[in-house]
């Protein structure tokens, strides 16, 4: 029996997010300096069959904005990172989900010399892991994707990739924007990354990155937010930490094992077993965890003002146990097009109306439908046809619910690779319904 069997009465969890690498501005071609023995050049040749690149360098302090083949001229000697990011194409009528152009290895970086000249190649093509539904397989000890095309009728397809760890307990994830996979090893107490090129075919998990450090115990939630600060969980501890995007960065140029602390660390009296995340489109974030002095479960919410710095903060928002009963144990959050909070608690999943979430309360939510038991609901994540994916563990299984549809929905998928399915996410992102 696994960490979380034991644990599931104290449990919560949510879905997406991405990496994103603020932008300066565009400066291809400066002025040489005139001493061509202290200047250097950098090619860079870009290749994209369909989408217009999103490619940026940085170096000495200088930012450079490219969507095709460019040569750097005069610029100081020196280390240069080359990051591309990843591009989306939106689903087509009927798609569940789009699918995502992008590098197989999306940050590389040269060392140019005084009068050098070197050259890059930078090919786009379509990321092995895009057009997928992703989920993390707690007991299992796997991340597996279902392609799109097995999801357009109930059945039990077998996944086209299957990551296989040697722990239990993989929870929650999100890809960032270049299109990197990183992944909440529960049990192990550490955080994994895997670039876009490893996401494909059966393999076991040789993650590019691994963190560990005293500031990471227990990471359940693992959510971006719109600047790509990673945002981790600790159900063990009780707080919120967070990497900034420009130390993940770092952490992608040096790769392998890393005990960098977290630049943000957040506290609060009302954070207690810490567990699903999501941003709304304000970018406040949301969060499934227990009521430290009942126990109870509790939804909060925290300002995005509130996130900027390390230091104890309290939550705007507390949604509570109601009458129904609900938030016994949330365990998954999103938000969809419109606003509204979606969660599973138990073997249920239920809906709050965005002008529910603006007081604090026992609310009892718009929509509450339980699955028959034994059940018991895990990830929840929207396609692009506005469909709810839910994982359920006692059954393994994936059940697909259109709102306002009664009952709770079709099994969609009863693949014998799932075990414990706990998080959901759609790759790339479903535009609109996937916020955060």
């Amino acid at each position: 029996m696994n960490i979380k069997r034991l644990t599931i009465n104290f449990i919560a969890f949510s879905t997406f997010t991405i990496f994103f690498i603020a932008c300066g501005n565009s400066n291809n071609n400066p002025v040489d300096s005139g001493n061509n023995n202290t200047s250097a050049a950098l090619i860079i040749s870009i290749s994209s069959p369909v989408v217009t690149p999103l490619v940026k360098v940085t170096g000495k302090n200088k930012n450079y904005n490219l969507s095709s083949t460019d040569t750097l001229k005069g610029i100081d000697p020196g280390t240069y990172t080359i990051i591309s990011s990843h591009v989306d194409q939106s689903a087509s009528s009927g798609e569940l989900v789009g699918k995502s152009y992008g590098v197989l290895n999306p940050v590389r970086q040269v060392i140019i010399k005084a009068g050098e000249t070197q050259s890059i190649n930078i090919d786009y093509v379509v990321l092995p892991g895009s057009g997928k539904l992703w989920v993390s397989d707690d007991n299992g000890s796997r991340m597996l994707a279902f392609d799109k095309t097995v999801l357009t009728a109930p059945g039990s397809p077998a996944p086209s990739v299957k990551i296989q760890f040697n722990f239990e307990g993989p929870r929650g994830f999100a890809f960032d924007k270049m299109g990197n996979l990183w992944v909440a090893g529960f049990s192990k107490s550490h955080v994994f990354a895997f670039s876009p090129g490893q996401l494909s075919g059966n393999t076991s998990a040789n993650p590019i990155i691994t963190i560990s450090n005293n500031s990471i115990h227990g990471p359940n939630g693992l959510i971006f937010d719109a600047s790509g600060n990673l945002w981790i969980s600790n159900w063990s501890t009780g707080n919120i930490v967070a990497y900034k995007s420009d130390s993940l960065l770092d952490m992608l140029v040096k790769t392998g094992n890393i005990t960098a602390e977290p630049g943000i660390q957040i506290t609060s009296t009302a954070l207690k077993k810490p567990d699903y995340m999501t941003f709304d489109g304000a970018g406040n974030l949301w969060i499934a965890g227990q009521n430290p002095s009942t126990n109870d479960g509790e939804i909060i919410k925290i300002l995005s003002t509130d996130l900027n710095s390390s230091g104890e903060v309290s939550p705007s928002i507390v949604i509570s146990e109601s009458s129904q009963p609900t938030l016994i144990n949330v365990t998954s959050l999103a938000f969809d097009k419109n606003g509204n909070l979606w969660g599973t608690d138990g073997n249920s999943f239920f809906r709050f109306t965005a002008n529910q979430l603006t007081v604090s309360g026992a609310t009892v939510p718009q929509l509450y439908r339980g699955v028959p038991a034994p059940a018991l609901l895990t990830g929840l994540v929207f396609d692009s046809q506005a469909n709810l994916w839910i994982g359920e563990t006692y059954t393994p299984r994936l059940i697909r619910y259109t709102y306002p549809d009664n009952g709770y929905g079709t099994t969609y998928n009863t693949s014998s690779a799932l075990d414990e399915p706990t998080w959901l996410v759609f790759f790339p992102s479903i535009n609109g319904y996937s916020i955060n």
